[in-house]
């Protein structure tokens, strides 16, 4: 658990296990259904930004990278910002 501005998050624990068990999606399933959300810009090497609408809301983005091996997503890199009072 972090504190962020003052909003307590919990945090996501891994096994290490589970570490190399893939996704049961392929990369091409997943980029499919992704492409689909509102606002949300997909590159065909698996990189992507979902952003705000910009109907005066406050900002958010989320960006990152899917990576596969043997047609299966076996990681997925995110980042992202939103204003504390999104949260």
């Amino acid at each position: 658990m972090v504190i962020l501005h003052g909003v307590r998050v919990e945090t996501l624990t891994v096994s290490p296990e589970s570490l190399g068990v893939p996704f049961p999606v392929s990369f091409e399933a997943a980029a499919t259904v992704l492409k689909n959300l509102p606002r949300f810009f997909f590159g065909p090497e698996g990189s992507f930004v979902w952003v705000a609408s910009d109907n005066g809301e406050l900002t958010w983005q989320v960006d990152g990278q899917l990576y596969d091996r043997q047609e299966r997503v076996i990681y997925v890199k995110l980042k992202g910002s939103c204003p504390a009072s999104r949260i």
